[in-house]
C-alpha cells in the first residue's frame, strides 16, 4: 500500500462518516438532525485535534532514525525509550585502543595514562616522554641543592581546564623560584584518577624522582569519589579483586 493511498483512506473515511451523520434518513440511527450536527461537531473536533499530533509524529519519524543500539535519534537527540548503548561504547573503545594519537592511553594497572610526548587538540595539555604534563624532561636523579615537588591527582591536579603555565605544578614551581629555591614541580595529574590509581602511579613511576614533597592535596576530593566501588569506570585488575 502505497503513502497516498495510506493519507487518503483517513479522510474517504471522515468524509463516508460525515455524509452518514448528515443524511435526513440514517438506516436505524433513531437520532435527530441536530443530535447529528453535535455529533459531527465533536467528531471533527476531534480530529482537528488530533491531526496535529499524527503530522508531528510523521514528521519526526521522517527525519528520524535508529542508532546501532536500537535508540531512536531526532536531530542528534535521543528519544525515550532509551536502549543500553552497547554496541555504541564498543565502537567507541575500539576506537579508543586503536588510535595512534589519542591523548589517553589505556594500561592494565592504571585503567588509563597520558600518552607520552602527546598533545591535547587544542594544544592546552602537552606531555613529556614519561607522561608528566610538561613542556621538558626530568631526570631521575637530583642536581646538588635542588628542590623537588610531586603532584599526585585528577583533574585538579592536572590543571585540565587551563594552559600549561596556568597549570598548579607549573604555578607552585614558578612561586618557589621566585623565593629563591631551586625547584622542581612534576606534575603526575591524570584526569578522573581516584587516590587509589595516584598511590599506584606514584609506586610504578613517582618514587624513582626522589621528591622531597609530594603535597596531599587532593586526598580529600578523592575519598569522595571511590572509583573502585563503582563498576562503571575501567579499573585495575587486582582493584577488581579486592570487591571480590
Amino acid at each position: 500500500m502505497t503513502g497516498a493511498t495510506c493519507t487518503a483512506l483517513p479522510a474517504i473515511a471522515c468524509l463516508l462518516f460525515i455524509q452518514s451523520a448528515l443524511s435526513s434518513d440514517p438506516v436505524g440511527s433513531g437520532m435527530s438532525l441536530m443530535a447529528r450536527r453535535t455529533l459531527v461537531r465533536g467528531f471533527l473536533l476531534l480530529v482537528l485535534l488530533l491531526a496535529p499530533l499524527a503530522a508531528g509524529e510523521g514528521f519526526v519519524r521522517w527525519q528520524g532514525a535508529r542508532d546501532a543500539d536500537g535508540t531512536f535519534q531526532f536531530r542528534g537527540r535521543p528519544i525515550r525509550p532509551f536502549a543500553l548503548p552497547v554496541k555504541s561504547a564498543r565502537s567507541l573503545v575500539d576506537r579508543y585502543l586503536s588510535s595512534s594519537s589519542s591523548f589517553l592511553i589505556y594500561d592494565p594497572e592504571l585503567g588509563w595514562r597520558h600518552r607520552p610526548n602527546a598533545r591535547t587538540a587544542d594544544q592546552l595539555h602537552r606531555t613529556n616522554a614519561a607522561g608528566l604534563r610538561a613542556d621538558r624532561e626530568y631526570s631521575p636523579g637530583l642536581r646538588p641543592g635542588l628542590f623537588r615537588v610531586s603532584m599526585f591527582g585528577d583533574s585538579f591536579i592536572l590543571g585540565s581546564d587551563v594552559d600549561q603555565p596556568d597549570a598548579p605544578g607549573a604555578q607552585l614551581e614558578t612561586l618557589l623560584n621566585q623565593r629563591g629555591v631551586d625547584a622542581e614541580v612534576l606534575n603526575f595529574g591524570v584526569n578522573a584518577y581516584g587516590i587509589d590509581q595516584a598511590y599506584l602511579r606514584w609506586q610504578r613511576s613517582g618514587r624513582r624522582y626522589q621528591p622531597a614533597v609530594v603535597p596531599p592535596m587532593d586526598v580529600l576530593l578523592c575519598l569522595l569519589e571511590p572509583r573502585w566501588l563503582s563498576s562503571d569506570f575501567v579499573m585495575p585488575q587486582h582493584i577488581r579483586w579486592m570487591r571480590g
